[in-house]
């Protein structure tokens, strides 16, 4: 007896009995073969399922793709504080009019018309696109976008100001000395008029020394040393005035009284 004689008594065995299931199943309802079927079906997908290789687990998929979600929110998180200006504080708020209105506050200021307004001091002392906000202004003008403006705003004055402060300190530097002349020479008892111009030398002088950066301080004190050096001149004749402040000196503001010699 060969090896082969095993085999086909085995293959004629599976093929009686598929031959006796196949007759059985045939012999069944339609009822009942439609639902061995169906059972048959949802148990080959369930053990195609289990033994694919290829398939991943829900354990092993979240995590990684959470993770790199976190990673890439923080990256976007940080690429957004360096380069949008919107996330940024702004000292602009409001529409595209509102920053525009509020840049030409600041450009006009201070009013009263005793000393050059913060866009004129730029001006004389050479920034001339400084002073007229020339990047800000044409891009209103081009009607770009609010967060395009608010940042040219926030750009132009973190510029401006401190260069406006500089020429503001260079200011009280030159107009100083005569003033402090001034107030050597005034007669004693010191005229009601004069009372102030004293102090307000004082306050620059403190604020030159110290080599002030502080716009509004510098500004305040440009302003209050103005007002007392006309204040005090008022009612002077131009002799008077001109013994008080003679002209071979740094200049000041000195008003015209109109008044002649005597």
């Amino acid at each position: 007896m060969t090896d082969e004689t095993p085999r086909k008594d085995e293959h004629r065995e599976r093929q009686g009995l598929l031959g006796r299931a196949r007759d059985r199943f045939e012999r069944m309802e339609p009822k009942r073969q439609a639902l061995l079927l169906a059972v048959a079906a949802v148990i080959a997908l369930a053990a195609t399922i289990a033994l694919n290789p290829f398939q991943s687990t829900t354990s092993d998929q979240p995590e990684p793709q959470s993770a790199q979600q976190a990673t890439d929110s923080g990256k976007d998180t940080k690429n957004q504080s360096r380069t949008d200006p919107s996330s940024e504080p702004s000292e602009f708020t409001g529409s595209t009019e509102d920053i525009a209105n509020k840049a030409r506050s600041i450009l006009n200021s201070p009013d009263g018309g005793n000393i050059d307004t913060f866009g004129q001091t730029l001006i004389r002392h050479g920034d001339k696109d400084l002073g007229n906000a020339t990047d800000l202004f044409d891009a209103i003008g081009r009607q770009e976008k609010e967060s395009t403006v608010r940042a040219l705003a926030d750009e132009w004055y973190a510029e401006a100001l401190p260069k406006a402060a500089g020429y503001r300190l260079d200011d009280l530097k030159s107009s100083l000395p005569k003033a402090e002349h001034a107030v050597d020479r005034l007669p004693d008892p010191t005229p009601d008029d004069c009372t102030g111009l004293a102090k307000a030398a004082k306050q620059a002088r403190t604020l030159v020394d110290a080599g002030s950066d502080d716009y509004d301080k510098l500004t305040s004190a440009q302003q209050t040393l103005t007002k007392s050096i006309s204040a005090c001149t008022a009612n002077m004749t131009v002799d008077q005035i001109d013994r008080l402040f003679p002209q071979d000196g740094p200049s000041v503001t000195i008003p015209d009284t109109g008044k002649e010699a005597q």
